[in-house]
């Protein structure tokens, strides 16, 4: 019986290697696309990231790659670090009680109920993405400038 190997890293690695564009113009577009990851924008974030590529002329894909690695899978790690980060930063007591039953209003407040833990989460992950990003231009720096090289010699 065949095993399907599935490692998502070598995935992204193996797209954003394939991009035949100018390696700065990918670099670019996957950091814009992780520092995009890390705000609250959930479902929107690449509808907003669209005008700066359009712009600044980055890689749209890259970006794209960039911006869908805080996922279903990732999410929760990430945004309870950003939620810890920001809370301590803003200094806002946002404390949510889970109620008994759940019903519509319950899910819109969780959503649209307050602003002190979009601001929150939006203040922690700014403060993390700059890391981020930085870490994620020079990490395809490095790959592409391995990449170069192979093909070379």
């Amino acid at each position: 019986m065949k095993t399907i190997k599935f490692n998502p890293i070598r995935t992204a690695i193996e797209k954003l290697k394939s991009i035949r564009e100018d390696p700065k113009k990918v670099c670019y577009g996957f950091a814009f696309g992780i520092f995009m990851c890390t705000t609250p924008f959930i479902g929107i974030k690449w509808i907003l990231a669209l005008p700066v590529l359009w712009l600044t002329k980055w890689n749209k894909t890259a970006c794209m790659i960039g911006v869908f690695q805080v996922n279903s899978l990732t999410g929760p790690l990430y945004y309870a670090a950003a939620y810890f980060v920001g809370n301590r930063v803003c200094g806002f007591d946002n404390a949510f009680e889970m109620p008994d039953t759940m019903n519509f209003g319950v899910i819109k407040d969780l959503f649209f109920g307050s602003a002190e833990i979009f601001l929150t989460l939006l203040v922690g992950g700014l403060i993390i993405s700059i890391p981020m990003t930085i870490g994620a231009f020079y990490l395809m720096k490095y790959i592409f400038s391995r990449k170069l090289s192979t093909q070379l010699s």
